[in-house]
């Protein structure tokens, strides 16, 4: 028996000894990695902060469109108005949906990556290591 805590195995590596519990032998570096790409998980929604860009954009064009006088609004037709501030009202809603749900999207992201992290140095804790 040796005096060293642990477990030697063949390619002489030594695992350290869990409290209690079975474990999987993983090296180090191998887990420091790991972690560090989930830490570095970065998850893409500009498609959703392009479109709701696109949409909040078109609002604001029809929405300038119609203050400066670009509609007929003295005619007996008033369609074209109507249709005008139609439009500016959906791009308006539908862009800012689109930013909402890109945001929400995002935080909910970050926080499954935060909990992956935090379970991992939960299960680092349970090991013990001797320097």
């Amino acid at each position: 028996m040796s005096d060293k805590p642990g477990y030697q195995l063949n390619h002489e590596y030594l695992v350290i000894q869990p409290e209690s519990g079975e474990a999987y032998p993983i090296l180090c570096s191998d887990w420091d990695h790991i972690k560090s790409e989930v830490i570095s998980i970065k998850t893409s929604f500009q498609l959703y902060h392009t479109l709701g860009s696109i949409f909040l954009g078109a609002s604001i064009t029809s929405f300038i469109s119609i203050i400066s006088g670009a509609y007929p609004s003295n005619s007996n037709n008033t369609t074209t108005i109507v249709i005008a501030w139609s439009v500016t009202i959906c791009c308006l809603v539908i862009g800012a949906f689109c930013l909402h749900f890109a945001n929400e999207t995002k935080q909910n992201s970050n926080k499954q990556a935060e909990q992956i992290i935090s379970q991992m140095e939960i299960i680092e804790k349970k090991f013990k290591k001797s320097t």
